[in-house]
């Protein structure tokens, strides 16, 4: 790496850990699967702190969660520290990833948009997460192995990434197909065979073992969602900017698309098409994975945007430069990017960008400290009220929802929850998934975490309190 790229490595670096701080210095607390993993840390041990419930579909998560949970304990801020050191060197990565298929100033932009799309917040604020973001670096870490010519390294960080969760195993087989052909203009086809046939078996076992519970009730996930994700409501903070933004972005997707389509207007495309066509292409392939998963658009379910936000990163990128290459053409037909009017034309579509997409960051901040705090409120109020529980525990009305992001949810987290908690693993708690069901619960005590209160008789209703509205 050359000195100019260490630079901007570090700048990259600073940039996710400014973004950061806000976050840590409110003092993150444990989310949804954080307190199953720890129960079971407190009461099988280290090594037992993944269970079987990740060791057999995703054995490289479980190394992760040893290493992490197992080894720091319930220490939120120290798992936040390391999971925005990963960051950190996710973001890198994909800077060096970048560098190697196009010019630092791209890479770079490329990194630092990834760093401010707030559409894949689980990555940067729940500690449960860490596994998926030790996935996004393999995979990236592979990419660059790729670039560089060692394949079997490569084909080793892709059979890893996709065993510590498989949202990256359609993008590792685009990229063991692409990167070859974007620099040697043909694939390495016993890079493609062996790297395909290690993919297709993580598939087959990843099909296998995936436990129940983890789909969707749904057919098929709603992949509707993807754009607004990417380009609409997913990065900003209401539905009218987001609505307005999707728009400006879907008519740069279509220009850039018609240009590349359209034989007489090819020969005058460039790098800001193919980015953008290449950002599609990653969307795609980071959304595979999950069919069946139920994506969101925004809350925990954005961890279905591993891969695709940095597709989304690389079409920001890429309709950027559209415009600049539309706007300002020279009579090479590049844009002139080196003259005071254009410079100033670049920093203010920079700093729009980041005008819309910092608040969320806000937003997501205090959606993800809100509902941790709504955990152990619910935990001290369970102690309160049930000091020597006769049986198990239904929470309700239904899950307290901050922007998609909830504290604790149904019984995989609240009973574990509570039973750390109290260092008890007899106890038995679960939250109802909406109104209905803690009014039909067969569960003998009954806590209303809005109103705080321990209930009897619960009055039918079908309307959830507002008070519920996150």
């Amino acid at each position: 790496m050359s000195r100019a790229d260490r630079r901007v490595a570090v700048i990259i670096a600073l940039l996710v850990v400014a973004l950061a701080i806000p976050y840590a210095v409110h003092g993150p607390k444990l989310l949804p699967d954080a307190w199953w993993l720890l129960r079971n840390r407190r009461f099988d041990g280290v090594l037992g702190t993944p269970g079987n419930r990740v060791l057999i579909p995703r054995p490289a998560s479980a190394v992760v969660y040893v290493l992490t949970f197992g080894t720091i304990g319930p220490h939120p801020l120290a798992l936040y520290a390391v999971q925005t050191a990963l960051n950190v060197a996710v973001a890198v990565a994909l800077f060096v990833a970048g560098r190697g298929l196009v010019s630092r100033g791209v890479a770079a932009a490329i990194a630092i948009t990834w760093i401010l799309l707030p559409n894949h917040a689980t990555l940067e604020h729940w500690a449960s997460a860490l596994n998926i973001v030790v996935c996004l670096l393999l995979l990236l870490v592979g990419v660059v192995a790729l670039e560089r010519r060692r394949d079997a390294v490569a084909i080793v960080c892709f059979v890893a990434s996709s065993l510590s969760y498989e949202a990256s195993i359609a993008a590792a087989a685009l990229a063991v197909l692409a990167v070859p052909w974007i620099l040697d203009g043909r694939p390495r086809r016993r890079t493609l065979v062996a790297g395909w046939a290690a993919l297709a078996a993580v598939g087959v076992w990843t099909l296998i073992h995936t436990a129940p519970g983890r789909t969707s009730t749904s057919k098929f996930a709603d992949f509707s969602l993807l754009y607004r994700i990417h380009f609409g409501a997913g990065i900003t903070t209401t539905t009218a900017i987001g609505v307005v933004l999707g728009a400006v972005a879907a008519v740069g997707l279509a220009v850039a698309v018609g240009r590349l389509a359209l034989p007489g207007l090819r020969a005058s495309t460039g790098l800001a098409e193919r980015l953008v066509v290449a950002g599609v292409a990653i969307i795609a392939a980071g959304a595979l994975p999950f069919v069946k998963f139920p994506i969101a658009v925004i809350g925990v379910n954005d961890r279905a945007n591993v891969v695709g936000s940095i597709g989304a990163a690389a079409v920001w990128v890429g309709l950027g430069l559209l415009v600049w290459s539309l706007v300002s053409p020279t009579a090479s037909g590049r844009a002139s990017l080196g003259t005071p009017r254009w410079r100033a034309m670049a920093v203010a579509l920079a700093v729009t960008f980041v005008a819309l997409v910092l608040p969320v960051h806000v937003q997501r901040d205090r959606a993800y400290e809100q509902a941790g705090g709504d955990a152990v409120r619910l935990l001290r109020d369970l102690t309160r009220a049930f000091p020597h529980p006769a049986g198990a525990i239904v929470v309700g009305p239904e899950p307290i929802n901050h922007h998609g992001v909830v504290g604790l949810l149904a019984d995989l987290d609240t009973g574990p929850a509570l039973q750390l908690w109290r260092d008890d693993h007899h106890l038995r708690a679960r939250v109802a998934h909406d109104v209905r069901d803690f009014v039909t619960a067969p569960e003998p005590l009954r806590f209303d975490q809005v109103r705080r209160v321990v209930v009897g008789q619960v009055a039918t209703t079908t309307t959830s309190p507002s008070a519920n509205a996150g």
